[in-house]
């Protein structure tokens, strides 16, 4: 997949297009299955999902929102944001041999998970799954991880807008300095930190100091998440 693959996920316009650009990068990674899902945790409230998937109609039938909250899969995407694979030891080690056996009859036997905290009561959770085992050279699996995060942060700027666009993202919008949104605009146009520089008449430092003040005031993963939330929130001409 090349950039404008990934660009035009995020750019889906309704959930039709974004599962059938989801399911097509499933594919090109080697996988069968993705997830890609939100959970609601307002204080005191039970926990909600919001699913979007290509599950077959079978196993779909038996999923439910209890039988996630107790899945050990589900619970590490939960606890901690870094991508992480499971198999049939996965569940067992975690004393639920038997929920990877009901997954497994469906080709759910091995996958690559992760999640991303949107807001401090939203979560993305993402999941690409399949019959065959990941490979065992440490540096392809390294590759994979990279890839599938990647993947990720596309498909919760997607899901998040599509599925919940007034709970999900930056509460109100940003206010960034006439030079913040010079550098993610020259970004966007494909150019490097030296090129912006010379643009802008200053040193590459101080380009990517500008970038790195906009991703915190918009909450972003990282350099190419920003130049997204910046345009959807029409900060850049």
């Amino acid at each position: 997949m090349n950039n404008d693959d990934f660009s035009e996920i995020a750019a889906s316009k309704n959930i039709m297009e974004l599962h059938r650009r989801l399911e097509r990068s499933t594919g090109h990674f080697g996988f069968d299955y993705f997830a890609s899902n939100l959970i609601f945790e307002p204080p005191g409230v039970r926990p909600k999902f919001r699913v979007l998937d290509n599950a077959p109609s079978d196993f779909e039938e038996g999923k439910n929102d209890d039988l996630a909250l107790v899945d050990p899969v589900m619970a590490r995407m939960r606890a901690n944001n870094f991508p992480f694979h499971y198999d049939q030891e996965f569940y067992v080690r975690a004393g639920a041999g038997h929920l990877w056996e009901i997954a497994a009859a469906h080709g759910y036997k091995t996958g690559i998970c992760l999640s991303i905290r949107l807001s401090p009561t939203v979560q993305y959770l993402f999941g690409l799954d399949r019959i065959d085992a990941l490979p065992e050279d440490p540096a392809q699996q390294n590759q994979m991880y990279k890839d599938i995060a990647f993947l990720a942060m596309y498909g919760a700027h997607a899901t998040a807008k599509l599925l919940m666009p007034k709970v999900v993202g930056v509460e109100r919008l940003p206010k960034l300095a006439p030079r913040e949104v010079a550098a993610l605009q020259f970004s966007r146009d494909g150019l490097t930190a030296i090129q912006v520089a010379d643009r802008m008449s200053i040193s590459d430092k101080t380009v990517n100091q500008y970038v790195q003040s906009a991703m915190r005031k918009l909450k972003a993963l990282n350099k190419t998440h920003a130049v997204m939330l910046a345009e959807d929130f029409g900060l850049l001409r």
